[in-house]
């Protein structure tokens, strides 16, 4: 039966290589972590209040829109809060609303089936989705 035998050296020289490859392996998962996680997703958010905070100024700003009557700017807002903030019942319902004045029907139904789901004592989505089954 053959020994094998080992070389101390070749050992000792072959440790810091894989040391250096193990940290150059972390870094690099570190960094793409990183990256994706300032890639805008809901988690650049410290909590839930935050959010909504930052959702509620596009809201706002969907609802001045709204009393003008622009509606496609509207829905523009009304969208970036819900990016924001996928919780955001009411403004899924405005969204609804500024999509049913622009005659995008289906989209409007999707909205408020969304609202309703999220909040289902919220009347106004109510309302609103049985007027655009009637328009529709």
């Amino acid at each position: 039966m053959k020994t094998l035998s080992i070389d101390k050296n070749r050992l000792l020289n072959a440790v810091p290589a894989v040391s250096a490859m193990t940290v150059l392996f972390i870094i690099f998962f570190f960094t793409m972590n990183q990256i994706a996680y300032g890639a805008g997703s809901r988690s650049q958010f410290r909590n839930s209040d935050e959010r909504r905070e930052k959702a509620n100024a596009y809201f706002k700003k969907g609802e001045q829109l709204q009393d003008m009557k622009k509606y496609k700017e509207a829905s523009r807002k009304y969208k970036k809060a819900v990016d924001i903030d996928s919780d955001y019942a009411e403004a899924w319902s405005n969204l609804g609303y500024s999509y049913r004045k622009q005659g995008k029907f289906d989209w409007a139904v999707d909205a408020y089936q969304k609202a309703i789901k999220l909040k289902p004592d919220l009347a106004e989505a109510h309302e609103y989705l049985g007027e655009a089954y009637a328009e529709m």
